[in-house]
């Protein structure tokens, strides 16, 4: 039922062209695979990003073919976490910036941070956000491959000493940051306001 309203969708989609028998053969792996919802939540993707036209305004048959060459990668990766999904554009941000970038590595050390990370009772919430705004940020401001490991094993170091330091007890009355302000923060940043009063 699911592999006949899917392929009804891309046939409607892809008018004038219709499926071939390969075609046909490729959308009732993907249909086994994946969800009916997902496999739509992608045609949409596809179409929007690989549709083309000519000047009158036909659909172009290469680019239909481009569709459905990329749709079991849409709807792979669109299955992955959101933190994966991350991952992923991490990977393709440093083969872009940088002249060298090895996946594995990159891999391997991104997943070490999240280990960290998680070690730190971080939510995966918390975690997709950091990867998607610091470590991105990190690339963008590093010059190549080996500032931007060098860095993210240095912020590792530094995620599994924020315990050590949050043990530090401030025995002075006065300080410059009232705990309030800094009450319900992230563990790091709490960390941060402590050594500042713990220094004042």
């Amino acid at each position: 039922m699911g592999k006949k309203k899917i392929e009804t969708i891309i046939n409607e989609k892809i008018y004038p062209f219709k499926l071939n028998e390969k075609g046909k053969s490729d959308l009732a792996h993907l249909t086994t695979n994946y969800s009916y919802e997902l496999l739509v939540e992608c045609i949409n993707i596809g179409v929007s990003q690989y549709f083309k036209y000519n000047e009158d305004g036909d659909l172009l048959q290469d680019s239909v073919n481009t569709f459905l060459d990329k749709l079991g990668g849409i709807a792979y990766i669109k299955s992955l976490t959101p933190i994966e999904q991350e991952i992923r554009r991490i990977d393709n941000k440093g083969k872009s910036n940088f002249t060298y970038w090895n996946n594995q590595t990159a891999n391997y050390i991104l997943n070490k941070y999240i280990r960290a990370l998680r070690s730190a009772k971080w939510t995966d919430e918390q975690i997709y956000v950091d990867l998607k705004t610091e470590v991105i940020s990190l690339i963008n401001s590093s010059r190549n491959w080996s500032e931007w490991t060098s860095s993210m094993e240095k912020w590792i170091d530094d995620i599994y000493s924020w315990d050590v330091i949050d043990d530090t007890t401030i025995e002075q009355n006065e300080t410059i940051l009232p705990s309030a302000i800094f009450y319900g923060l992230q563990q790091n940043f709490q960390s941060i306001c402590k050594q500042i009063n713990a220094s004042y």
